[in-house]
């Protein structure tokens, strides 16, 4: 992706026009910021709908934000473009913030959903602040007790909150927790799981039971979205921030790690918006963040083996003491 335009006032009535004549339409809420979806792919469309249908919603108010996605090709793009730049020819797909006031150039088609998704997400946080503090983190619970996994990309979050699922857990969020200022609870925000394509064999029960499966491919990565159609839970009260580590070839190992460890990991993997910074709000996690590795237990997980690993974590989780 790659910035080729500002959306200057001119534009702007021209981009708003644009959005009322697209023929396909979605709308998300993220936990109270109202976000439209104005496109010409079907595609588009389907994974959204597949991947965030726990957010989708028939409320037609004014949105927070606005997002116009336009894919080559399709039906009325050329038009389109013709009324958003006629001094310009534009060939490869296009995405509008509003909020951002940026148009960007999209050259390849199966990532479109990808980076329509990425803005959506950072403008969506962000607009969420004032609430919540973005991690890059999972969130399940099982029998009341809250397991966090922090950690950034490669980690195996994904798959270990897909196995932990498979044994009865709870599932509140996978690679974007909001956690609450006022409760320090996490309040869900579940979307498909996005799970790499080598995992496949591992998770088969739980692909059985899934209300939808579709292959999809990533910087020539190929990834399997599932829609799991789990019961969320309302609010998560975590008991245990864990930070997994995947290291090949090593035997698994969980061990207990010092709040000043846990703190410094859930600082690292805040989100950062795209708008704004998060120094604005350094002071202030960092005080919420303090209090929360002050009450709960902190580990770090060593493995090569998922299943083991989630087989160790639920052994944690059961014993009701956090490790204690």
């Amino acid at each position: 992706m790659k910035l080729i335009l500002s959306l200057d006032s001119d534009r702007i009535p021209r981009v708003k026009k644009l959005e009322k004549q697209q023929a396909l339409h979605v709308r998300l809420d993220f936990q109270g910021v109202r976000t439209h979806v104005y496109t010409n792919s079907s595609y588009l469309v389907s994974h959204l709908r597949l991947g965030y249908r726990y957010f989708e919603t028939a409320d037609d108010d004014q949105p927070h934000l606005a997002l116009l996605a336009l894919e080559a090709d399709r039906p009325q793009f050329r038009e389109s473009v013709m009324a958003l730049s006629p001094s310009r020819e534009l060939r490869d797909h296009i995405l509008i913030s509003r909020h951002l006031g940026l148009i960007f150039l999209l050259e390849d088609p199966p990532l479109l959903a990808y980076y329509t998704v990425k803005p959506l997400f950072s403008q969506a946080l962000f607009l969420l602040r004032k609430r919540f503090v973005g991690l890059h983190a999972a969130t399940l619970s099982y029998q009341g007790r809250g397991l966090l996994l922090c950690g950034a990309a490669r980690c195996g979050k994904t798959i270990l909150t897909a196995l932990l699922m498979d044994q009865d857990f709870s599932y509140s969020s996978d690679d974007v927790t909001l956690l609450t200022k006022k409760s320090l609870k996490v309040a869900p925000f579940p979307r498909a799981l996005t799970i790499r394509n080598e995992y496949q064999e591992l998770i088969k029960p739980l692909l059985s039971r899934a209300r939808q499966v579709r292959r999809f491919k990533i910087a020539d990565q190929e990834r399997l979205l599932v829609d799991l159609a789990h019961q969320v839970p309302e609010q998560v009260e975590p008991s245990v921030v864990c930070l997994p580590q995947y290291e090949p070839n090593q035997k698994t190992q969980l061990r207990p790690v010092s709040p000043s460890t846990a703190f410094i990991a859930l600082m690292r993997n805040r989100f950062h918006p795209l708008v704004g910074t998060l120094e604005e709000y350094e002071a202030e996690d960092f005080h919420l963040l303090s209090r929360l590795v002050d009450r709960v237990s902190c580990f770090r997980l060593v493995y090569s083996d998922p299943v083991e690993a989630a087989s160790m974590l639920k052994n944690l989780i059961s014993r009701g003491d956090g490790g204690k």
